[in-house]
């Protein structure tokens, strides 16, 4: 799980540079090219960086990856005053410590008309090579798009685990 969280992407293109260098002059001895060593690694690496930019990069496939994930989430509404909106706090079950606040008096009046403690959220989340990039608050308990005055998130204490990993 540790490896998650080392960034490999300088690693694997040097690797991979020394690699292609190694087999585009491997491959000039076997086939009797005509060109210098010096033309064989330029044209080879010309190619890998040109690999690299498309695969590893906003155009590469592990660049803007989406999700939709599903989290069991526990509220409370706090009401700060007359004539302010009231501010919703949803905190994960399965991830303690992890919590939103949102301030909606939209989203306060669904989660009191449904009268459980606890609701469904679901999230869409982005990512780059594995890493979350941003999540976006798509629906709670069938409510969606919901008006907003603010919203954070944030922790408290240390916790052991995330929603997104």
């Amino acid at each position: 799980m540790w490896l998650a969280y080392i960034n490999t992407q300088p690693y694997v293109f040097l690797a991979g540079a020394l690699l292609v260098a190694v087999c585009a002059l491997s491959l000039r001895r076997r086939s009797g090219w005509r060109w210098s060593r010096l033309q064989v690694v330029a044209a080879a690496e010309l190619v890998f960086v040109a690999a690299f930019v498309v695969f590893w990069t906003e155009l590469g496939p592990f660049v803007g990856q989406r999700e939709r994930v599903e989290h069991r989430l526990a509220w409370t509404i706090e009401t700060a005053g007359p004539g302010e909106e009231p501010m919703v706090e949803l905190t994960f079950i399965e991830h303690p410590g992890h919590f939103l606040q949102i301030t909606s008096q939209e989203l306060a009046s669904h989660l009191q008309a449904i009268e459980a403690g606890e609701a469904v959220g679901t999230f869409r989340v982005t990512s780059d090579y594995g890493e979350v990039r941003s999540y976006l608050f798509e629906e709670i308990a069938g409510l969606s798009g919901w008006s907003e005055t603010s919203s954070a998130g944030g922790t408290r204490g240390e916790p052991r685990t995330s929603p997104w990993d």
